[in-house]
């Protein structure tokens, strides 16, 4: 399910982060940055663009535009989450 997000990035002139877009949330993966002492992991939003460009932004970038309703979602089943862990360790 995609949603609709607002996009902002760092704008260094005003040194401040500004919107530049509305585009559809798909999922969250990671990147990295890479310093002089290792490398940096980091959330990211995946977005989709208005012309179907994919392109990825941290996630403090990114601003859900409708608020999500958690009733939407079933209810998890707990007899069912706790058969399933006794499967998988006894």
């Amino acid at each position: 399910m995609t949603r609709p997000v607002i996009v902002s990035r760092f704008n260094p002139s005003t040194n401040e982060y500004a919107a530049v877009g509305t585009a559809l949330f798909h999922t969250f993966g990671c990147d990295y940055e890479e310093f002089d002492n290792g490398l940096g992991n980091y959330s990211v939003a995946i977005v989709e663009w208005p012309d179907g460009k994919l392109q990825s932004f941290p996630i403090h970038c990114i601003q859900f535009v409708n608020p999500h309703v958690s009733s939407q979602a079933p209810a998890p089943d707990t007899n069912e989450i706790s058969d399933l862990v006794n499967r998988m360790f006894g």
